[in-house]
């Protein structure tokens, strides 16, 4: 079993739904009725996600790179292990993650009585639709023993674009 440990970061714990997150004094977690998260509200919305179903962080306070960003929390057990940072304006790369080996996003988001776990490549893809994401292309061992842990049958969607290619032979050995 893969294990996960929290980052010490020296930043102020919140628990909100048996989870740990951590914010500093220009990070913090979104207020749907403030004026400066607007614009981060209407990205979530814009990607079919509902803005109440996951405590993202926004950075209204922070510059230079820090700026213009939603924080996405990633959790194993309930514990912080890592996240991932989408900008919202033209600086490139648009994503930045910080995450262990192994790590499946929305592991621990899964309810025990559903069935069906869906999977896909992208944190936001995940969010939108309950799901798990791999945060890549390919799954590894680890990410494979995860889902078997979770017991339910697995349905991943394939997002492919002309010059996006995905690697299906490893797909095909454990579905």
């Amino acid at each position: 079993m893969t294990k996960f440990v929290a980052p010490d970061k020296g930043v102020k714990e919140t628990v909100i739904g048996g989870r740990s997150y951590y914010a500093d004094g220009k990070t913090g977690l979104y207020e749907v009725n403030n004026p400066a998260h607007k614009k981060y509200i209407d990205y979530l919305e814009s990607r079919a996600i509902d803005p109440r179903c996951f405590p993202f962080l926004v950075t209204p306070a922070d510059s230079g790179r820090n700026a213009n960003r939603i924080v996405v929390p990633f959790t194993f057990n309930n514990k912080i292990v890592g996240h991932t940072s989408r900008y919202l304006d033209d600086r490139l790369p648009k994503y930045i993650n910080e995450q262990q080996p192994g790590y499946l996003f929305g592991y621990d988001l899964q309810k025990k009585d559903w069935e069906i776990c869906i999977l896909v490549e992208g944190i936001f893809d995940a969010l939108s639709i309950n799901g798990c994401a791999l945060g890549h292309n390919t799954i590894s061992v680890e990410q494979a023993e995860l889902l078997s842990q979770l017991n339910k049958r697995i349905i991943f969607i394939v997002f492919i674009t002309i010059e996006y290619q995905f690697n299906f032979k490893e797909w095909i050995v454990w579905m």
